[in-house]
């Protein structure tokens, strides 16, 4: 951030400052992020990757990101699919 402060972590234990309620909307926002990460990271595989150069771990980077996006249209297709079968 130029010319300005970033806080990425923090300790606010001041419950009379910040309500509990405040981070427990923040945390189940968060959620779903958070799962996203957890399962990138395992299926990266970030011991794994199939050359040593920089670019190689890029490109075997992206390739898993295109390949979760597309794994993630099939899946809302599939979705669609069986929710009109099951209508019918």
């Amino acid at each position: 951030m130029p010319n300005g402060v970033e806080v990425l972590i923090t300790n606010m234990m001041d419950c009379e400052a910040y309500e509990v309620d405040l981070f427990k909307e923040l945390y189940y926002l968060r959620w779903g992020i958070e799962e996203n990460y957890k399962r990138l990271k395992q299926w990266v595989e970030i011991e794994n990757f199939s050359g040593k150069s920089v670019l190689s771990i890029q490109q075997d980077f992206y390739a898993k990101i295109v390949a979760s996006n597309l794994t993630a249209l099939m899946e809302i297709a599939a979705q669609k699919k069986w929710i009109k079968e099951l209508m019918i």
